[in-house]
Order: structure tokens, then sequence, then C-alpha cells
């Protein structure tokens, strides 16, 4: 399923600048505030001779308790003096940097980021990632971008997946699955989404080719599952898997399957778990809900990184310590053809199932969609065919600094990537949009005041991040001793999602900063 954007900015406008005032707001808070102007900081007051009073013991005096030192200036000392100028000044440029903010910046920055589909080693990302390089210069900060080539995996988009079934008896395949998504929404974003790429349902790192045999279906794909498999002796060997997204890695279902002897694998989304259990006209574009023909694509990669280059950056003179086709016998990644295909086809799926009911120990079983859910295809064969294939690819990090005032030497990082399986709108770039729209903020207030932070602010854009993490973790084995000398604090700021309620999660260092910076939010 492809970007929505018309019907998606609306919501954004509130969403995103909702979101950039919390993370703003949270920056204020971790980093100490500093000025460029060098301040004179006026002598400490005299503090009155103490009033000690005498108690009913002749042998001893107490003074009274202390007043609070921020309310009573007789007890205040140079110390409290600089804590209470800092913290008047991280006020005043809280204000300004929230007052700054524009949210029509946001949605134009999301406008030019989701114009092309852009997903990682592709020149339509690469060309994403220039672009949001020359912007971040356009503010004044310092650029500085990482090259990488990695493996990455890519579908045929001419020839989509396809999942055909042989009815028992027959010798005609009927097709069952063609692979590819309908195109919702209002007719402008239909408009707007003219790239049928954006339509194939497809996972990365998937093996190519054809498997065949008879259908299994085993819940969410889970090990609990697979025991519950093997305990009423229910073979894989030879058949071909259906399982649910919902309870583990899609990678996962696919490995436990391979290691029973699977011969390949379909995960779908069912109802119940992405629908609310809703009829279709009950999900999208009327609701947020996952419609039929909406597919979750993602990686089946078993590691983070270059899968080639463990613990080791990407770089054209790296040794490859192993290739593609140990990475899939030792299972990193599958060796089996895997797809993933929406409800829609599933149903059709089911329907051509006649094996018995998930009944007994297999009760929870039971999905949303309108079908009897049954334990497999009963003696029907199915045939699922993947194109697929993998290539090295150069990717790109931009990393764009405003140096700090005081250690510019040490880093509050944010970060987020930019590459998407499609468009992107949601997942990543409505981050990314806001971090552009941080980043001319913090340059703009500090343009007009003199102020800069107490540290360098790092803005971080990860590529090939959808494939495992890619970008990041070779950016992180490359740089290693240089961030643990240097990064402070890491936001994340990837994507928003469900409604205005914010939900954030940190170390515990920072609940408080977490805490106070919700407060701001007007």
């Amino acid at each position: 399923m492809g970007r929505q954007r018309t019907r998606m900015e609306v919501w954004l406008g509130c969403g995103v600048a909702t979101l950039a005032v919390v993370v703003v707001a949270l920056t204020i808070t971790i980093i100490v505030m500093v000025t460029k102007k060098s301040d004179t900081l006026p002598a400490a007051p005299t503090a009155p001779a103490s009033t000690v009073s005498t108690v009913a013991s002749t042998t001893s005096t107490i003074a009274p308790p202390p007043a609070d030192p921020y309310q009573q200036p007789y007890n205040e000392n140079l110390y409290d003096t600089i804590v209470r100028q800092n913290l008047a000044q991280q006020a005043d440029i809280s204000t300004q940097l929230l007052q700054e903010f524009q949210p029509m910046n946001i949605r134009d920055n999301l406008r030019w980021l989701t114009k092309t589909l852009h997903v990682a080693g592709t020149p339509e990302n690469a060309a994403v990632m220039k672009q949001l390089g020359q912007q971040y210069q356009s503010y004044g900060l310092t650029l500085k971008t990482h090259d990488y080539q990695v493996l990455l995996s890519y579908p045929n988009y001419s020839m989509p997946n396809t999942i055909e079934v042989q009815l028992a008896g027959q010798m005609d395949w009927n097709l069952v699955s063609n692979g590819t998504a309908q195109l919702l929404g209002p007719p402008e974003a239909m408009q707007q989404e003219n790239d049928s790429r954006a339509l194939n349902w497809w996972n990365g790192y998937a093996k190519d080719g054809v498997a065949t045999g008879r259908l299994v279906y085993a819940n969410y794909g889970s090990l609990t599952d697979y025991v519950l498999l093997d305990s009423h002796n229910i073979s894989l060997q030879g058949a071909i898997v259906i399982a649910r997204y919902g309870d583990i890695f899609r990678g996962a279902i696919a490995v436990e399957a391979e290691r029973r002897g699977a011969v390949g694998v379909i995960i779908f989304n069912d109802p119940l778990d992405y629908a609310n259990d809703l009829p279709a006209s009950d999900t999208f574009p009327n609701t947020i809900w996952l419609p039929p023909s909406g597919a979750q694509r993602g990686t089946l990669l078993q590691t983070d990184g270059d899968p080639l280059t463990p613990f080791y950056p990407a770089k054209p003179y790296t040794y490859r310590t192993t290739d593609e086709a140990t990475l899939r016998k030792e299972h990193a990644m599958p060796n089996v053809p895997v797809t993933p295909i929406g409800y829609r086809d599933a149903l059709t799926i089911f329907q051509q199932m006649t094996g018995p009911e998930v009944t007994g120990d297999f009760a929870q079983w039971k999905g949303g969609m309108n079908v009897t859910y049954r334990m497999n295809g009963g003696d029907s064969t199915f045939r699922l065919t993947v194109n697929a294939f993998t290539d090295m690819r150069t990717i790109t990090n931009v990393v764009a600094l405003f140096y700090g005032a005081d250690e510019p030497d040490k880093w509050v990082m944010f970060g987020n990537h930019v590459d998407a399986w499609t468009f992107g709108s949601i997942d990543p770039n409505s981050g990314t949009a806001t971090m552009l729209e941080m980043a001319r903020v913090v340059a703009t207030v500090s343009n007009r005041t003199g102020w800069r932070p107490k540290r360098t602010l790092a803005f971080c854009q990860w590529d090939a991040e959808e494939y495992g993490l890619v970008g990041s973790t070779e950016y992180v084995e490359e740089h290693l001793k240089l961030l643990e000398n240097r990064a402070i604090a890491l936001l994340n700021v990837d994507n928003i999602n469900g409604n205005v309620t914010l939900a954030a999660k940190g170390v515990p260092l920072l609940y408080r900063a977490l805490v106070d910076a919700a407060a701001k939010v007007p």
C-alpha cells in the first residue's frame, strides 16, 4: 500500500507540530544553555548577620530552619546567582525556540522528502539524501557524509510475487495472490501515488525462487506455535507455511519454519490484529485501520548492519568475512522463498483450504477473517513464486553538526533514517521533516540572539535502516571510539503515528527531562 499524503498531511499538521514542540522542549531540558557572549557575573550579595535564637537549654543555640534560597535573597551565594541566571536564560531561549516553529515548514519538508519512492541504495534515495544535506547546509550547519558499500535486496517490480493453488484432482493452477496492493485514497492522493512499484508486496532478503508443496497454518509462527505443531505430530517437511504477523519478528517466523523443513513461507496481516476486527468499509482510507490489500513489508535479516561485514564498517577496503550463500545456510537470512500478503489474499487462500478446523489446543489460532480457519490445505498443492535479487549498493549517512559553545566535542544526537519501502510519509519522514525544522529553528534563534547550546547538536540521518539498521550500525562500527568519547545523549526521532497522545521511552536518566519537556507543550 502506498502513501496517502493528502489525508496524512492534514493530520500531520497537528501531530508533527506537537512532536516538534516536545522534542525541542526535551532538547532544551537536556542541554545546559549558555551564550557565546561572555557575561560578567555580579559580585555575590553580602548576606546579613544570621539571627540566632536561644532555646530553653543554656548550653546550645540553633539557627532557624533555612529559608528557600530561591525566594530569600539574603541566603543567595555566587553559585545560586549563576544557577538563577542560567535558568532564566534557558527559559527565555526555550520560549523563543518554541515560538519559532512553523508547522507549515514541516509540511513542506514532508512534501519534498516523499515526492518519490526512495528505497535504500537507489538513485531516488541518493537524491533525497543529497538534498537533505544541502538543506542542513543552508541553515548554516556543518555537513559530513559517510558512504558504505552494503548488500541489499530488491524485488523484481515487473514480476510481483505470486501464490497459486492446484486443487486436489485437478491439473490447472489457480492464482490466489498477485502480489500487489490496491491503490486507495482520495483522488489527489491517488494521482500523487503515480509509481506502481509502491504496490508490490515483498520482504527484504527473501530468497528468489519457487516453492511447491502442501500448505500448513502456523498461527503467529512463534516457537511456541511450532512446538505445538510438533507435539501433535504435524510435520512441516516439504510444506509451505502460512503465518500471521503480530507476535514475533518476521525473520524468526521464516527461520523456524525453515529449520523444520518448510520450503516456503507466507506471512499475512490478520484483521483481528491490524484492522480491529472491523469490516473493510471501516478501514483505510475511511479510518486508520489496515485495509484488506495492505501488507507489511520488512526485512528478514536476523542481524543488524551489513551482513557481509559484521563488526567492521562496510568500506570498499573492508574484507568481506562471509558471503550470501553462507548467510542463508546459517539462517542469518532465509534460504527459502518468503512473501507478505494482505488479508484480502489470505482470505482467498483459506477459502481454498480443506484440512481440519483449528479446534481444541489450536482454538486460539482463529483470527478475524470471515472464513473457517483450517490447519492445512488438505490435498491441495500450493505454489509460491518470489522474484527477488541481492546487490551491492552504496548508501550514505548525512550528519549535520551545530557546534556547541563550551563543549563542542560533546554531542547531543538526534537520529532518524530516511530510506523507506515506498514513499515513507509516516515511517520515517514525518520524523525527518521535523528534524529539519528543528535545525532551522536552532540556527535562526542562534543568529538572532547569539545563543549557542553548551554542547554540539548532531542531526543524524541514517540510510538503509529498513533493511536492518544498516546505515546507523555501519556508522557506529566506523566511529565507535569517537562516539564513546563524544556522545552524551541520543534522541530517536523516527515517525509519528497513532493519536496526539505522547508516548516516549528512554533511559531512567532522561525520565525527568521527558516530563519537563512534555509540560512545556501548550
